[in-house]
């Protein structure tokens, strides 16, 4: 965790993700921005399936609304990003599980 910003809802984080390891099935409530700085991220499958192939060193947007069912690391990787609001993990009819706002991830870092 880098940055809080109660007043937006923002919050920034640096993300470490070894070989192998996925991001469950989310959507973005709010627009975000990351930079991948390290390694490779298959978002929505990777471009072999439909989705986008990222390799560092790599910008991107994330649109309010945008829903990833599946993000993997196929290599070592790390990306930094901004949030702007929450995160919501979903189940596969797309409810929520868990929302993950600013302060929820503050915690989490501080815990």
């Amino acid at each position: 965790m880098l940055h809080a910003s109660p007043e937006m809802g923002a919050w920034t984080a640096m993300f470490d993700c070894p070989a192998g390891s996925p991001f469950n099935a989310h959507f973005h409530v709010g627009p975000g921005e990351y930079l991948l700085t390290k390694g490779r991220m298959d978002v929505r499958g990777g471009k072999e399936h439909g989705g986008d192939t990222v390799v560092a060193p790599a910008y991107g947007y994330e649109s309010a609304n945008a829903r990833h069912d599946k993000t993997f690391f196929p290599v070592d990787s790390e990306f930094y990003m901004t949030f702007l609001g929450p995160l919501s993990f979903i189940k596969e009819d797309g409810t929520p599980i868990v929302v993950v706002t600013w302060d929820e991830a503050q915690r989490a870092y501080a815990g």
